[in-house]
């Protein structure tokens, strides 16, 4: 009897799809190109909607920014150029699973 749920509940396991780990990644955005000051602006959450704000930078050329959140998803723009206050769209970067590296 013992080795008969044994036996079910090994094939139940088996046939069950893995979920994937979540990796709690990181996410870094440099400014590699751009000559000047250029703003950064993060959010996080789990849609643009409700994600609040998470950093504001202004990164010279070969500056960086790293951001460590747990399970959650970022939103990151820039300015368009080096102090222009225009702003690229919104972009969604998901750390989830790995770490993610942004660069412009």
């Amino acid at each position: 009897m013992k080795r008969s749920i044994f036996t079910a509940l090994v094939a139940l396991a088996l046939a069950v799809p893995a979920l994937p780990v979540l990796a709690d990644g990181s996410l870094t955005v440099k400014n590699a190109t751009v000559d000047g000051s250029v703003g950064v602006q993060v959010r996080i959450g789990s849609s643009m909607d409700d994600a609040t704000p998470a950093a504001n930078a202004t990164l010279k050329r070969g500056e960086s920014v790293t951001l460590d959140a747990t399970n959650l998803q970022y939103f990151w723009r820039r300015e368009q150029q080096a102090g222009s206050g225009t702003w690229t769209d919104w972009q969604r970067v998901d750390p989830r699973y790995s770490n993610q590296y942004v660069e412009f």
